[in-house]
């Protein structure tokens, strides 16, 4: 193994690598992410993503069902991006769930709010990522009545090219 490797550190679950490791250069011992390769020529183009990255996800979700899996399935994955599609179709999944149990039981509606909060945080902070923004940004919302218009504003922007949080969905 080459000595650029050792002492590299998995994106996905902080794994350190050790001079031992038997897994290609370019995927984490640990958990089997794959990531950039290891600089120099051996590098080829065809790399997950550069050095620096987040971790690549598969491919962006092709429909609303795919989307809201997507997004429920990275309920704690705050690196990364999430396109358009799957931030809106998540919302919507969001809207129908939050409003079918509340009009149902409002303890319940509240017990589902509760448990889709973390994932609609994570998909609002990789959809801004999307966009070239910090997840930082979500905060604004707080700010009354011009902080939400700001977040749509952002929701509704085209995805950026590669950016600094990883390359354009496929």
């Amino acid at each position: 193994m080459a000595d650029a490797t050792v002492g590299k550190v998995c994106p996905k679950c902080s794994y350190i690598r050790t001079a031992h490791e038997t897994a290609p250069d370019w995927q984490c011992p640990g958990c089997g992410v794959a990531y950039a390769k290891a600089g120099g020529a051996a590098a080829s183009a065809s790399a997950t993503a550069p050095q620096g990255y987040a971790p690549a996800r598969s491919a962006a979700p092709s429909g609303p069902i795919e989307a809201v899996i997507a997004a429920l399935k990275g309920y704690v994955d705050f690196a990364g991006r999430a396109t358009r599609t799957e931030y809106w179709w998540y919302l919507l999944f969001w809207f129908i769930a939050v409003g079918a149990t509340g009009a149902i039981k409002e303890t319940l509606g509240s017990v589902v709010v509760l448990a889709l909060l973390l994932p609609s945080l994570t998909v609002g902070i990789r959809r801004l990522h999307d966009i070239g923004k910090s997840g930082w940004w979500v905060l604004i919302g707080f700010v009354p009545l011009i902080g939400p218009l700001i977040l749509l504003y952002f929701a509704v922007q085209p995805s950026e090219g590669d950016n600094d949080y990883g390359p354009a969905p496929a």
